[in-house]
């Protein structure tokens, strides 16, 4: 099972939660776990940081981490699917995993994600592990850049189709805003709907969650929110001016969903947090009209941007002054 969406979805959190819900027998998001084993492998997060996540996770769902659950943190450690693997079969056997869970599959994707020939490679030696060791398999994966409201749920996801084809079981997550339904969240709170495709059985009904940090909440309250990238369509939600957009708009939204989502689209080991300006300009050197000079006047035209010790970051402005 792959699941799929932006950045800071909180997707590492919900898979915490399914991790404990697993090894707890308990619902996850509405759908029954049966109790079992589970590796969660960490790739991304430091092992302090990690552990606090499932500590928090745990406080908030009333559930404790047992015997049930083993964690191998591996951020830091430069490797891909195709030397990792025979390691996990040989840590695991014996060890009756129900699921092993990989957070995020990026970390261990080295090569082009768009190549489909290789990306069936990569997936090949995910279905080797299961194989071998009788496991099932969940990952997350982001996605695609620009809006994705247009798209059917499988065909949001960076990368081949292979990403969407491979996998029995592909849960989506896009968030929607509250608004359309006059609605209102808590601060720090954001609202998701999660679509689920499915190989083997009927695909369920949409599930609408709300990211309470640290945990995901069921909700009946969002039906008929639409999602936020429908939305941006034709309102320029960053600068809040309803406009029809032009190329201009595009490319500096573009520019925008870069830097938010520089933690995923940077896989070098201890990358820096934020890009530099010059790694922006690599990064769009093959599109038309994306200059040093035109990334310097969109940090002085608009608010949101913001240039500091040569890193481009964005600005909340609701936020300025907390």
């Amino acid at each position: 099972m792959t699941i799929a969406g932006p950045s800071k979805a909180g997707k590492s959190f919900l898979l915490i939660e399914l991790a404990l819900c697993i090894t707890n027998g308990k619902r996850w998001i509405g759908f029954e776990c049966s109790k079992g084993k589970v590796l969660y492998i960490n790739l991304e997060v430091d092992s302090a940081s990690f552990l606090h996540r499932v500590s928090e996770v745990e406080k908030a769902m009333g559930l404790t981490a047992n015997s049930n659950l083993d964690i191998w943190n591996l951020r830091g450690e430069q490797t891909d699917i195709a030397h990792l693997a025979p390691r996990l079969i040989r840590r695991a056997a014996n060890k009756n995993y129900d699921a092993i869970i990989f957070d995020p599959l990026y970390k261990i994707n080295q090569g082009d994600e768009n190549n489909a020939s290789e990306m069936a490679k990569f997936f090949n030696t995910m279905d080797k592990i299961c194989t071998k060791l009788k496991t099932s398999i969940i990952c997350c994966h982001h996605h695609s850049k620009g809006a994705q409201g247009g798209k059917f749920s499988m065909d949001r996801a960076s990368g081949s189709g292979v990403f969407a084809r491979d996998p029995d079981a592909l849960l989506d997550m896009i968030e929607i805003n509250p608004r359309d339904v006059e609605k209102s969240l808590e601060k720090g709170q954001t609202a998701w709907r999660v679509s689920s495709t499915l190989r083997e059985f009927v695909t369920p009904d949409d599930i609408d969650i709300i990211f309470d940090y640290p945990v995901h909440r069921i909700t009946e309250d969002l039906k008929g929110a639409m999602p936020m990238s429908g939305m941006d369509k034709t309102t320029n939600s960053r600068r809040g001016n309803a406009v029809k957009k032009g190329k201009k708009e595009q490319r500096y939204e573009r520019l925008c969903a870069f830097i938010e989502n520089w933690d995923e689209i940077d896989t070098k080991p201890n990358h820096s947090k934020y890009p530099t300006l010059q790694e922006a300009v690599e990064y769009f050197k093959s599109d038309k009209g994306f200059s040093k000079n035109t990334i310097r006047n969109w940090i002085d035209e608009y608010e949101d941007i913001e240039l500091q010790n040569g890193m481009l970051f964005l600005v909340d402005k609701d936020k300025e002054g907390e």
